[in-house]
């Protein structure tokens, strides 16, 4: 079989992780030893082009968190790294039009977890706990 798209380019050239979602490919993309790239942040690709949609470098999701993205209800939470560990969520619209960031916090997250969400609550491995939030509210 052949790839429909390779998205090979300099600039995101170190992807951590993707979620698809309706035709778009969200990557986060981050500082690697090694690389050097232009863009980091969470950057959104139609799959039929492979053409950029949007970039965001606020959402810093660089190789400290290595925490995938999830989603739920039409909205994607990015786990942000900081300079010795995971440093927040953020939550952002899921869409091609444009970056829109919802919203963040700021758990004290426990580095190479796994996140889930289940019957309208987010589940979040922090260093001392399993802590649940309730996202219907």
């Amino acid at each position: 079989a052949e790839p429909l798209n390779t998205f090979i380019d300099e600039e995101y050239s170190a992807y951590f992780h993707q979620l698809f979602h309706q035709g778009h490919l969200y990557v986060t993309v981050g500082p690697m030893e090694g690389r050097s790239v232009k863009t980091k942040g969470i950057c959104c690709f139609d799959v039929k082009t492979g053409a950029v949609k949007w970039a965001d470098e606020t959402i810093r999701a660089g190789n400290t968190s290595m925490s995938p993205q999830i989603l739920a209800d039409g909205k994607i939470f990015v786990f942000e790294s900081g300079d010795h560990g995971p440093k927040a969520v953020s939550m952002i619209k899921a869409g091609p039009e444009k970056f829109v960031k919802l919203g963040s916090f700021s758990p004290n997250l426990c580095k190479y977890s796994c996140h889930a969400i289940a019957g309208g609550r987010l589940f979040l491995r922090l260093t001392d706990c399993l802590a649940c939030y309730n996202l219907q509210n």
